[in-house]
């Protein structure tokens, strides 16, 4: 690997750190936890939602964890089902757990689209520009 490219892999590195560190990730065990008494399963659900494109998980040492945004009592938000599949099929899990958790000139007050879900029609437009323009 060239020097430039280890620079890169070094910078990728130090960034996931620091998201993993500001923004809270689940477990799978952690969202059974969250889940409602009377749910099913949740530990297989995870896995299938995950395969069903409903959430997505970042790769932490080894170990998928899901950031928190995803869910609201051990279930997850059903926009979360909408936006993926508006994004490219390209993008990174990396880069998609960025495009929720920073912010984002197409959204109102520039806020990150995880804390935008009540403006639908600027995360429309938000995940929209994901096509038509160079983010990477």
């Amino acid at each position: 690997m060239s020097t430039v490219d280890e620079m890169i892999e070094q910078d990728n590195i130090e960034l996931r750190k620091k998201y993993l560190a500001e923004f809270r990730c689940y477990s799978a065990d952690e969202i059974q936890g969250l889940a409602p008494a009377d749910s099913n399963d949740t530990q297989d659900c995870v896995s299938l939602w995950e395969n069903q494109n409903k959430i997505f998980s970042v790769n932490n040492d080894g170990v998928d964890v899901f950031p928190s945004f995803q869910f609201h009592d051990g279930k997850p938000l059903e926009i979360i089902e909408h936006l993926l599949a508006q994004m490219p099929d390209d993008m990174s899990n990396w880069q998609i757990a960025y495009w929720f958790s920073f912010e984002n000139g197409y959204i109102e007050d520039r806020r990150a689209p995880k804390d935008s879900f009540d403006l639908k029609d600027d995360l429309a437009s938000a995940v929209k520009a994901l096509s038509e323009e160079t983010y990477w």
